[in-house]
C-alpha cells in the first residue's frame, strides 16, 4: 500500500473538528522526564555484558550489547537474557532506569533483551535504546511500572509482552518490522507519540488502553489494534491486513478524532460489549463495515465520517441493544441489520436483501466484497473470534 495517507498527519488532523484532549495518565506534567529530573543518588553501574539487576539505581549502556553466537541453539530461549531485574531481596522501592544513551541490544534471533519475573514493585523505565533482532524484546510478568521513552523495537519475535503488571506507560516508543506487538493481558498499557507498524501479527492487543497522537498501520496479518476497555484519541490507524480497532467483551471504551481507514476488514468491530463512545472520527474506505456492531449494548455512534466504506457505513446485529446512531457523514440514513457473523454464519454468506443503488459501480463493488470475504476472511475470522477475549475483572 502506498504511504501516502501518512504524509501529513497535521493537515488530516484538522479535518476532525473537535479538539484535542490528553489522555489523563498519559500527557500530564511530570509524568515523563521524571526519571532525568529526579534521578537517585546511587553510582551508575555501566552494563557491557550480560547482567542481572538485583537493585535500584542507573544502568547504563555505552555501547551496543551484543551476544557472541558461534552456532544456532536448539531453543530459542536457552540464552540467557542480555538484562534480567531480579531484584526480590531489596529493600526500598526506588527506580530502576536502564539508560540506553542511544545504544542498542543486538542478537542474532536469540535470547530476550530484558526481562522481568515475579520480583518486586519498583517502577523500571528504560529510555534511549534500541533493541534488535532477538526473540523476545521485552518480557515482563507479575512484576512492577513499566515506562518506555525513547525507545525502539525492531526485527524480534516479539516487541513486548506484558502480563499482570502495573502500567506500561510509553512515549515516543517505536514498534516496527517484528513478529508481533504489544500482548498484554491483566495489564494496562498507554502511549502517546508512537508508531506501531509493519508487524505480522497484531499491532497492539491489551486488556486496557489508552492512545493518543499515535500511529497504528501495515500490519500485516492480524489487526491494528484488540483492545478489552480504554481511549483511543487523535490516533491513526491504517492500513492493517484485518480489523483496523477490533474487540471482545470490550467496556467503557472512547474513540474520538481519530482516522480509521484503508483497513483489510471493518473499520471498528463491536462485539459482546458495551458502554463504547465512538464521536468525530473519519471512518473511511475499509474493505467491510465502517463500524461493525454485534451482539452488544448502551453504545454510541455519534458525529463521524463514515464514508467509502466497502460493504457499507454500519451494521448493527439484530440482537444488539440501545445503540444510538446520531449525525453521523454518511452515504446510507439507515445502518444495516442482521443476524451477525458470529450467529451460526459469516453475513457474508447469508442472503443479500439490503438496498443497493443500481449503479454499475456499487453492484460491482457488492459482488466483489461478498467473493473476497467469502473465500478470503470467512475462516479465519470464525477460527480467531470465540477464543479471544480479556477477563477484564481481574485487571
Amino acid at each position: 500500500m502506498q504511504n501516502r495517507y501518512f504524509d501529513n498527519r497535521t493537515t488530516r488532523r484538522r479535518l476532525l473538528k473537535t479538539s484535542l484532549v490528553g489522555l489523563t495518565g498519559i500527557t500530564g506534567s511530570g509524568v515523563f522526564g521524571s526519571a532525568a529530573a529526579q534521578e537517585p543518588d546511587e553510582d551508575v553501574t555501566v552494563i557491557t555484558e550480560p547482567t542481572t539487576i538485583t537493585e535500584s539505581g542507573i544502568y547504563v549502556l555505552e555501547d551496543n550489547l551484543e551476544h557472541e553466537v558461534s552456532e544456532e541453539p536448539e531453543n530459542n530461549y536457552d540464552f540467557d537474557p542480555f538484562i534480567e531485574i531480579d531484584t526480590d531481596s531489596a529493600t526500598d522501592e526506588s527506580e530502576i532506569i536502564i539508560d540506553g544513551q542511544g545504544h542498542e541490544i543486538a542478537g542474532r534471533g536469540y535470547g530476550t533483551a530484558i526481562l522481568a519475573q515475579e520480583y518486586h514493585s519498583e517502577p523500571v523505565t528504560v529510555r534511549d535504546l534500541t533493541i534488535r533482532n532477538v526473540t523476545q524484546a521485552i518480557y515482563f510478568e507479575i512484576a512492577g511500572a513499566l515506562t518506555l521513552e525513547n525507545v525502539t523495537i525492531t526485527e524480534c519475535d516479539r516487541a513486548i509482552s506484558y502480563y499482570d503488571n502495573a502500567e506500561l506507560i510509553g512515549k515516543d516508543v517505536t514498534i516496527t518490522e517484528n513478529g508481533y506487538g504489544i500482548s498484554s493481558v491483566r495489564s494496562g498499557v498507554s502511549l502517546t507519540d508512537s508508531t506501531i507498524d509493519n508487524n505480522t501479527g497484531d499491532g497492539i492487543s491489551a486488556s486496557y488502553l489508552n492512545l493518543t497522537d499515535t500511529t497504528v498501520s501495515r500490519n500485516q496479518t492480524g489487526v491494528g489494534i484488540f483492545l478489552g476497555g480504554g481511549t483511543i484519541e487523535d490516533c491513526i490507524i491504517a492500513e492493517n491486513e484485518e480489523y483496523g480497532i477490533d474487540s471482545s467483551d470490550a467496556y467503557d471504551v472512547a474513540i474520538t478524532d481519530t482516522e480509521i481507514s484503508h483497513n483489510g476488514n471493518h473499520g471498528l468491530y463491536i462485539l459482546f460489549s458495551s458502554d463504547w463512545d465512538v464521536q468525530n472520527n473519519a471512518i473511511t474506505e475499509n474493505a467491510g463495515y465502517g463500524v461493525y456492531i454485534e451482539r452488544s449494548t448502551n453504545s454510541q455512534i455519534l458525529g463521524n465520517t463514515i464514508t467509502g466504506n466497502t460493504e457499507g457505513p454500519i451494521f448493527v446485529s439484530e440482537d444488539s441493544e440501545n445503540i444510538t446512531i446520531e449525525d453521523n457523514q454518511t452515504e446510507t440514513k439507515e445502518p444495516d441489520h442482521g443476524a451477525g457473523e458470529e450467529d451460526g454464519q459469516d453475513d457474508n454468506e447469508q442472503e443479500d436483501d439490503r438496498d443497493y443503488d443500481n449503479d454499475d459501480t456499487t453492484e460491482e463493488k457488492r459482488k466483489k466484497n461478498k467473493g473476497k470475504h467469502k473465500d478470503e476472511r470467512t475462516d479465519k475470522r470464525k477460527g480467531k473470534r470465540k477464543h479471544r477475549k480479556f477477563n477484564n475483572s481481574t485487571c
